[in-house]
């Protein structure tokens, strides 16, 4: 869950630079109108599309591990192939199996905040609600007008458009702000809008939602001011009327609000042009951006699995790892290995009569995937008390074969830690459940699997 949302927030960043840098500044309001909305779509379901390319670019993953694990670990893995772990991070192994958990604080933290915005999204509703039930209502060609009393701009959402009644029947409301709110209307804005205060509300720790809700914001006005100039074509007066309501009140939290900023870029706008020729070049750029962010973002697939954890465990790191190695184990490398192993008991050899893969189509998966793994990883390690004591903690880095019947032999520490925290990854790793065998070129094959076992205790 972690490496989702830190893809959809740098997806989303991604997607909102690539606008500021090739549409903002251009005459092509709908077209932004649907880019902004299509991106913002995208970048939610880019990173959870699996994309069967073994290429270099889950690097992105590699970076964001860097994030959450130490040093030492990534030192041992990040020259590997195939790597894209979802590393958890809510807790550490503590003496007694123990899990010190901070999963509630962080979801009261997001329930309190996502609430609070949603009420405030529900009350601007509701105060909406309040001016159409009391103020006077009258039907005009597609769009409902409603006189109020409140001294506020002129605004609209949904099918009304909101006017100070005093200022209506007095004729000061000049018609071209009508026009223009009946431009939001028809072109329903309103409906982005809805779309992008549920997204803020849900996903408030992605700060690039709020850049986006000023740009879809920003270039509703546009669309409306076009729609005004192509009424009256008339600039100038255009311009000097919202000059004069720029020192009113505002309006509601879900309208657009007027100040000298929003006014000059709108200014600058209606006398802005783009050629039909440059408004095609920067939308058929549009297409490579796509295809490089689903490249860049999505889950990679291919012969070596991307493997995503749960972050409901934080016990155990794992991942497959690819060892430099020709399929048959040299005799220098058996004897690195013995000794990188003394300090645990051996139950088996390599068997050099049937070769051993580091590389293959399908990987070994454990029953019920790797949540499962990680939970019996969890549910059967023991940190021994002698290690505790001394204050023992860090990654045993072991290795096994997982055989073409599924089960686990030849489980070997490749990186001792502790003589006890040593044992107990061989004991548990060794008593684990078959797997799923691994297969290459539709063949059960016998597999290399590594699994970084970590220990962290807390005093």
């Amino acid at each position: 869950m972690i490496f989702y949302i830190i893809k959809v927030i740098l997806c989303t960043l991604f997607f909102f630079f690539i606008y500021v840098v090739l549409f903002e500044r251009e005459k092509m309001h709908e077209f932004k109108r649907m880019y902004l909305l299509y991106s913002l779509v995208l970048s939610f379901v880019i990173p959870i599309v699996p994309l069967p390319l073994d290429i270099a670019l889950p690097l992105l993953d590699r970076g964001i591990a860097h994030l959450y694990v130490g040093n030492d670990m990534m030192t041992g893995l990040s020259n590997q192939a195939g790597f894209g772990v979802d590393i958890p991070i809510e807790g550490d192994v503590i003496a007694g199996g123990k899990t010190a958990d901070y999963t509630f604080i962080i979801k009261a933290l997001y329930g309190i905040v996502a609430i609070a915005l949603l009420i405030n999204f529900m009350m601007n509703i509701i105060r909406l609600m309040y001016y159409t039930k009391k103020g006077s209502t009258f039907q005009s060609v597609d769009e409902k007008i409603v006189l109020i009393k409140e001294k506020l701009v002129p605004f609209s959402f949904g099918r009304y458009i909101y006017l100070n009644e005093e200022d209506y029947r007095n004729g000061l409301i000049d018609r071209e702000m009508i026009v223009h709110e009946q431009a939001h209307v028809r072109q329903r804005h309103s409906l982005d809008i809805i779309f992008i205060e549920l997204l803020i509300a849900l996903f408030w720790f992605n700060p690039v939602l709020l850049l986006y809700r000023r740009a879809i914001k920003q270039n509703h006005e546009f669309l409306a001011d076009d729609a005004v100039l192509k009424a009256e074509n008339n600039i100038t007066r255009y311009q000097n009327i919202l000059i004069s309501i720029i020192s009113k009140t505002g309006s509601t939290g879900l309208a657009s609000s007027l100040n000298y900023s929003t006014i000059k870029k709108r200014f600058i706008m209606m006398k802005r042009e783009t050629s039909q020729r440059k408004a095609i070049c920067r939308k058929l750029l549009s297409i490579p951006t796509l295809l490089f962010a689903v490249c860049m973002f999505s889950m990679h697939t291919g012969a070596r699995e991307s493997i995503t954890n749960s972050n409901e465990l934080s016990e155990i790191s794992q991942t497959p790892v690819i060892p430099e190695q020709n399929e048959e184990t040299s005799s220098a490398d058996i004897n690195y290995l013995s000794i990188a192993s003394s300090t645990v008991p051996i139950e088996t050899q390599i068997t050099l009569e049937d070769s051993v893969y580091t590389e293959v189509d399908n990987m070994p998966e454990f029953p019920g995937g790797n949540v499962a793994l990680f939970k019996y990883m969890a549910e059967h390690l023991i940190y021994p008390e002698s290690a505790a004591e001394e204050g023992a903690q860090g990654h045993v880095h072991c290795r096994f074969i997982v055989n073409k019947d599924g089960s686990v032999s030849d489980v070997r520490v490749m990186q001792p830690l502790h003589t006890e925290l040593d044992k107990e990854s061989v004991r548990v790793l060794s008593e684990l459940p078959k797997f799923k065998p691994g297969k290459h070129k539709g063949k059960t094959v016998r597999v290399y699997f590594t699994l970084p076992v970590r220990f962290q205790f807390q005093r």
